[in-house]
């Protein structure tokens, strides 16, 4: 009998991480710090017990990201994968907390099919969502950057404007038979001009993994974090 799995390995992960929260030699953590669904409360959750701590032997940062890293990698598979994002974003949150160097940019995937992008500015963030997207399909560093095209597009606020560049370019790629992945994106209030690199799509080399049909609004979110950094995502569907 399988089909009570996922559950057992729920009631496995709550009775665990609770049993970390209270039996913690190096610090004394906030109950259930880490099921927070947002990553900078989980940082500054542990920024304060790190910061309290008497028993800690480092220093507060170090100890705060040993603590985190120490329950992603005990919790292993038994980790839900969007709490597991989270976490591994609330590292990032720690670093821009203690005024550490954050890893941009950078791309990512998220359950059901969600597209992240992070970046610098705004238009690196919709270019990491783009790669992303890319990423979902095949290797980025498999397409050749041979031909380039130029898109425009208009909306009435950033989170559209990503909806519509990501289908932007799935319709470029629909009615091409092209794969990208080079992208500059240039941003003027909410109107988005870019030019973007790429080749037509050869089966035999690029063994796509799926055929994106569309950006969705699901989990659709463009925010400047707290280290200046921006965050696009989305959901696709494949």
């Amino acid at each position: 009998m399988t089909e009570n799995r996922p559950e057992r390995w729920s009631q496995h992960v709550t009775r665990w991480s609770q049993r970390v929260t209270d039996t913690s030699n190096a610090l004394d953590l906030e109950r259930g710090v880490f099921t927070h669904e947002d990553p900078r409360q989980i940082a500054l959750s542990l920024k304060h017990s790190a910061e309290q701590s008497r028993r800690r032997k480092a220093n507060p940062f170090r100890s705060a990201m040993s603590m985190l890293t120490f329950y992603i990698n005990r919790a292993g598979r038994h980790l839900p994968e969007l709490q597991r994002a989270r976490l591994e974003a609330a590292k990032d949150e720690l670093r821009a907390l203690y005024g550490k160097p954050v890893r941009l940019p950078r791309w990512e995937h998220f359950p059901h099919e969600a597209d992240v992008g992070v970046g610098a500015t705004l238009a690196h963030a919709f270019e990491q969502a783009a790669t992303a997207m890319t990423a979902a399909i095949t290797d980025p560093a498999t397409v050749k950057p041979e031909a380039v095209i130029w898109i425009s597009c208009d909306a009435p606020d950033a989170e559209l404007l990503l909806v519509d560049w990501l289908n932007a370019l799935i319709y470029e790629m629909a009615t091409r038979s092209m794969l990208f992945c080079r992208f500059d994106v240039q941003l003027q209030g909410h109107h988005l001009t870019a030019q973007v690199w790429g080749e037509t799509i050869e089966v035999a080399r690029h063994h796509p993994a799926t055929e994106v049909k569309g950006a969705t609004c699901t989990e659709l979110k463009v925010a400047r974090q707290t280290d200046g950094s921006w965050l696009a995502q989305c959901v696709v569907d494949v």
